[in-house]
């Protein structure tokens, strides 16, 4: 009897034993952890859709693919230039095709710390373009010139539907073409300026605000602030590092805190917080260019982590709104030339110039603008918001924006 009893007696310790074991094996209290996003599927190109954005990254994957990719060389010489202009000559007609067509882009977040697709050959391709503008002009076959500089002016501005890399490199494509022009300025015919102006403001037009540009590039930075949450709580640290290039001191804190759910907490969400102030401010530049950039706490621990992943918003909206400003002041400033070389008054005001080319994307407003009837002054207020009278320096940058010199 008394055995029994002390078996019994074991096996109800035993079994208090074991719930108590599985408690602790259970789940424990739940971080209360911001939540991001996870990357979209990759795109796959189509053939036959009608849609430019296919034929685009079709010719760029194509472009990759071929051992004499202008990516894959140094520094080239002209005759060399020569060479990849004839040997690619079937890819830059494939997109000059495509630039008639309407182009819906295709955009996808992606993982983060890998490279976008299609870029490298768009990039090609822009260096390609710029090296044709070159040629054309030092060759003074300017018809060749205008029409070179309208196709990858409407290249450019399509691929500014994507993210932020995308529309970086849509506006170096832009930029780069209309500089290669400049020089041949005083050579162009009132026809040609015409036809510039015409076919440089319709390649501009239709394009999304650089707001909803920074709503997609947000959706990026959201894809990379799960990638760090994710390999965060997983322990994998060092990957952590290698991939943002993060500093010891912040992976180092994010060891420290591992076990520590409030502290976790606190980290990450003061990381989202900062970064929906940052994407607000931006977002909200255009109804006040003068407002001061907002500020944090020196010493929080997610610093670091916040300028390599959303520092770039206030860049890239610079980076669009003056290639933006620059093709309309091209624009303008064909008309105004071509009143001047036809012998025509020039305008007292930018009135009779269509919207949106006579808007500042700066200002809200009308471009600057005054004439002496032989010359005009046509100008951005610039970055600063600031109205400088067309004021600027050697590079027509600061602090009121001008197009470039040549």
């Amino acid at each position: 009897m008394d055995g029994r009893r002390f078996t019994g007696k074991r096996r109800l310790l035993g079994c208090f034993a074991l719930l108590l074991a599985m408690a602790a094996c259970g789940p424990k209290s739940t971080e209360n952890m911001p939540t991001f996003a996870d990357p979209d599927t990759a795109y796959v190109p189509t053939t036959g859709t009608g849609n430019a954005f296919d034929v685009y990254a079709q010719v760029a994957i194509a472009v990759e693919q071929n051992p004499a990719d202008p990516q894959k060389q140094g520094q080239l010489t002209e005759f060399a230039q020569k060479k990849l202009l004839v040997t690619f000559a079937p890819e830059l007609k494939e997109i000059a095709d495509a630039t008639k067509l309407t182009c819906d882009f295709k955009f996808r977040t992606r993982d983060p710390f890998i490279p976008a697709p299609f870029v490298s050959g768009w990039r090609a391709l822009g260096r390609l373009y710029v090296w044709k503008v070159e040629q054309a002009v030092k060759a003074n076959d300017l018809a060749t010139a205008v029409e070179t500089v309208c196709v990858a002016t409407k290249f450019g501005f399509d691929l500014m539907g994507g993210g932020g890399v995308e529309a970086d490199l849509g506006a170096t494509i832009v930029d780069g073409v209309r500089q290669a022009i400049l020089p041949a300025w005083p050579r162009l015919t009132p026809p040609q300026l015409w036809t510039l102006s015409q076919r440089v403001k319709r390649a501009s037009f239709g394009h999304d605000s650089p707001s909803e540009l920074l709503k997609r590039e947000r959706q990026n930075v959201q894809v990379a602030l799960q990638y760090v949450l994710e390999r965060s709580a997983e322990g994998k640290l060092t990957e952590l590092y290698q991939n943002t290039g993060a500093d010891h001191e912040v992976i180092d804190h994010l060891k420290k805190i591992q076990g520590n759910a409030s502290k976790r907490t606190e980290f990450f969400r003061g990381l989202a917080a900062e970064e929906a102030e940052r994407f607000r401010f931006v977002n909200e530049l255009d109804t006040d260019r003068t407002q001061p950039n907002p500020e944090f706490d020196k010493n929080r621990m997610w610093r670091r982590l916040s300028r390599l992943l959303f520092s770039g918003y206030r860049p890239l909206r610079d980076r669009v709104e003056t290639t933006l400003a620059r093709t309309r002041l091209l624009v303008i400033s064909c008309v105004l030339e071509r009143q001047l070389r036809t012998s025509k008054p020039l305008p007292k005001t930018l009135d009779g110039v269509s919207s949106p080319t006579r808007i500042d994307p700066f200002s809200g407003d009308k471009f600057g603008f005054s004439q002496d009837g032989t010359s005009y002054n046509v100008y951005s207020i610039g970055k600063d918001g600031v109205d400088n009278g067309g004021e600027s320096d050697p590079t027509h940058t600061a602090p009121d924006l001008r197009l470039e010199p040549y």
